[in-house]
Formats: C-alpha cells, sequence, structure tokens
C-alpha cells in the first residue's frame, strides 16, 4: 500500500458543512441571508464610542439629542456620523436560530418600508425575506426580496416565544439577551 491513501469518502469534508453559528446577531453574509421578522423594529440613533478599551455601539431612540462631545473620530480621521438604525429579532434560515438583525443600510430599510406599505405584502412577520449581499466595504450593494406570504412554522414560532430577547436593552447598552421575561416581546403583538 505505498503512496496510496484510503479515504471513506471523495470529500475531506461534507459538502453540505456550515460552521456552526454561536452569535445571538444575525450579519448579511456575502449571498443570500434569508430570515423572517418575529418582532417590530425598535429605530432609533446609533454611533461608536470606545469604553473601556473596546469600540461601544451607543443607540439613541428617535428624537434623543446625541452629545456632539460623544462623537469619536472614525478610521479616516472623520467624526463618526450617528446613523439611523432598525433592530428586529428575526429567524436566520442559514444559522436555523433567532437573533436579532441591526439594519442600518438605506437601501435596506428603505426596502423595508415599502413592503410593509405595500397593500400585498404588509406586515413581515407574514412572510420571509432575502437580502442579497455583494462586494465589500463601500462597493457593497443589497438587493432586498420578500418570498411568499406563508405562517410561520411552529417549530420557529416556540423557539421565538422560549425566548428572552428584550430589545429595548439595546438603548442601554445593555445585554438583550438576558433573562427579562417580563419585558421582552409582548406574544400578544405576535400575528401568528
Amino acid at each position: 500500500m505505498e503512496g496510496k491513501r484510503i479515504f471513506m469518502s471523495d470529500a475531506f469534508i461534507p459538502e453540505d458543512y456550515k460552521q456552526p453559528e454561536d452569535s445571538n446577531y444575525m450579519q448579511l453574509e456575502e449571498g443570500e441571508n434569508k430570515f423572517r421578522f418575529l418582532s417590530k423594529p425598535i429605530m432609533g440613533m446609533e454611533y461608536w464610542r470606545t469604553i473601556g478599551g473596546k469600540r461601544t455601539p451607543i443607540r439613541k431612540h428617535m428624537g434623543e439629542s446625541i452629545p456632539v462631545g460623544e462623537l469619536e473620530l472614525d478610521k479616516w480621521g472623520n467624526i463618526g456620523r450617528p446613523k439611523h438604525f432598525w433592530a428586529m429579532i428575526v429567524y436566520n434560515y442559514q444559522a436555523q436560530k433567532v437573533q436579532i438583525l441591526e439594519v442600518v443600510q438605506k437601501t435596506i430599510i428603505t426596502a423595508f418600508i415599502a413592503l410593509i406599505g405595500d397593500s400585498e405584502w404588509g406586515d413581515p412577520r407574514e412572510y420571509d425575506i432575502s437580502i442579497s449581499r455583494k462586494g465589500k466595504e463601500q462597493d457593497t450593494e443589497y438587493q432586498t426580496l420578500p418570498k411568499p406570504i406563508r405562517p410561520l412554522v411552529s417549530s420557529i414560532k416556540i423557539e421565538f416565544e422560549n425566548s428572552a430577547i428584550n430589545l429595548e436593552a439595546l438603548y442601554e447598552s445593555q445585554d438583550p439577551f438576558g433573562e427579562v421575561l417580563n419585558e421582552r416581546v409582548d406574544p400578544s403583538e405576535i400575528p401568528f
């Protein structure tokens, strides 16, 4: 058997292998990112500060003032500008888990607003959405597409109902995944 190796299969790892997702936050990766809104979004303005040597997002409610002295320089030496954000609880189909998705890209938020305002689509908790991402940094492009309206799978609904996610904690720079069950999404707001 000199020079010959024996493998159980031709592939070193399974072709459908994906590294397990540990994050509680959905990141928009290159290619298709399919998810379902599970909550209404919270909205506001976000900027970054260095606190204790760590870059930390600071989020403010809509209309809340941001002290100019808190704005730091970005990596290009310009004053970091606050960005409008939406944060919502979603089911990420790629990660197969309930996560928080935060969006600051104007093109994506504009697409969400158009879908919500469209009489044929409406509430995005009623259908899946796919955001395709291509490019990098300043050359990144996003395309947002709705999927057909369909009921939420019961296992996803159960996972969501058992999650203890408090989106409002983001405004206080706190962990939204704490055990604050009484402040999580009101089940009466779940449309399924």
